[in-house]
């Protein structure tokens, strides 16, 4: 599924995930100037960074399903020719040739779980 149909289809995991993000934020630059905190104060996530993230970098992601129990786990054939990731220990599916397309075929199954448990 595209990245902005996920967003726009789980609208409960996208506002948790906005909110956690930007929680995030917030404490990454804790310790930095008065000023740059105050420029930052009306800087939120939008659905766009989610997207590019989905897609770029879906690894990214993976604290804030562990933060909701959701946990996705890569693994890897013994020859590692394949990659599949499993959520909360359910069957790998080896069947994607990187890292990277397993752990962004999983934030779909990830987004679907959350969606029913928010």
């Amino acid at each position: 599924m595209e990245a902005k149909e996920l967003l726009e289809k789980h609208s409960k995991v996208t506002l948790s995930l906005k909110e956690w993000w930007n929680k995030k934020t917030k404490e990454a630059i804790a310790d930095l100037s008065e000023d740059y905190k105050k420029m930052m104060e009306d800087v939120q996530v939008d659905n766009l960074q989610i997207e590019r993230t989905i897609d770029g970098n879906p690894h990214t992601l993976f604290e804030f399903f562990d933060k909701n129990k959701i946990f996705i786990r890569t693994d890897f054939t013994e020859e590692g020719d394949l990659f599949g990731c499993s959520i909360n220990k359910n069957i790998t599916y080896y069947k994607f040739r990187t890292r990277k397309e397993a752990e962004r075929d999983s934030i779909d199954d990830a987004f679907e779980l959350l969606e029913k448990e928010l």
